[in-house]
């Protein structure tokens, strides 16, 4: 999990990475689409959401909105997108 910063909007992002490499090895493949079902299909206040989905040749990626107040500090974002 990374904390990042959207570079136009300054909004603040988990990004959960998974390599394909270990979902495959540990026969997480069906599990890893579920969670991004579940992420898209929830709605509720207290659970994260999903923003966006990309994949590499290597790497699987979920750009999350934190489920966390507005006034909450979080430290040292990574910047993505542009």
């Amino acid at each position: 999990m990374f904390q990042v910063r959207h570079k136009v909007t300054q909004h603040i992002f988990a990004m959960k990475v998974l390599k394909k490499k270990h979902v495959l090895a540990k026969n997480q493949v069906d599990c890893a689409r579920v969670e991004r079902n579940v992420m898209v299909k929830v709605h509720h206040p207290f659970l994260v959401g999903l923003k966006c989905a990309f994949q590499s040749k290597d790497k699987v990626g979920f750009c999350l909105a934190p489920a966390i107040a507005p006034s909450t500090t979080l430290s040292s974002p990574k910047v993505i997108g542009g």
